[in-house]
């Protein structure tokens, strides 16, 4: 991908913002963040989306378009989601939990 290939630093902050919105964020919202137009903002998600590609899990696309992802069939809100990508802090979540579960016990000092 020519266009990715570019501005990789660029689009991996994009992916980055989408990936903590797990709720997902909306166009304008990207565009904000981001000090791009709104048709930008598609056309950069746009090619996110070829980059990413298809989710093997699901066969749907990871970065699906805004009215496909689960958020707008529950709100009608279109919103820009990307799913089944992990970011740091889930790690650091699911390390906390497994943590807090073992207790004070599984401490070694």
């Amino acid at each position: 991908m020519p266009a990715i290939a570019k501005r990789k630093p660029y689009f991996v902050e994009l992916l980055a913002y989408l990936a903590l919105h797990p709720e997902g964020t909306t166009g304008s919202a990207v565009a904000d963040a981001f000090s791009i137009g709104s048709s930008r903002a598609r056309t950069d998600l746009g090619h996110m989306r070829e980059w990413l590609g298809t989710n093997p899990r699901t066969g749907r696309l990871h970065l699906p378009a805004a009215a496909a992802p689960r958020t707008y069939e529950q709100t009608g809100v279109k919103t820009y989601q990307v799913e089944d990508v992990l970011v740091d802090v889930d790690l650091f979540r699911r390390l906390r939990a497994r943590g807090e579960a073992r207790g004070a016990e599984a401490l070694t000092t």
